[in-house]
């Protein structure tokens, strides 16, 4: 059973995906208003990194 606090890990991975998406098109096409979302993905992987450890911590 998964808990509450799973769903709002998923969307934080689906908008992860799509920072990193942006910021990849961004590097991609040399776009100097895209290419900053890189910042957004990595504040994102880290907020989904640490939460997916909380979560999953057995007590």
């Amino acid at each position: 059973m998964r808990s509450r606090s799973a769903d709002w890990i998923d969307w934080t991975g689906l908008a992860l995906a799509a920072a990193i998406t942006v910021s990849g098109v961004g590097y991609l096409l040399l776009s100097t208003v895209l290419a900053p979302a890189a910042y957004v993905s990595g504040v994102l992987f880290l907020i989904r990194v640490t939460a997916t450890a909380v979560t999953s911590r057995r007590v």
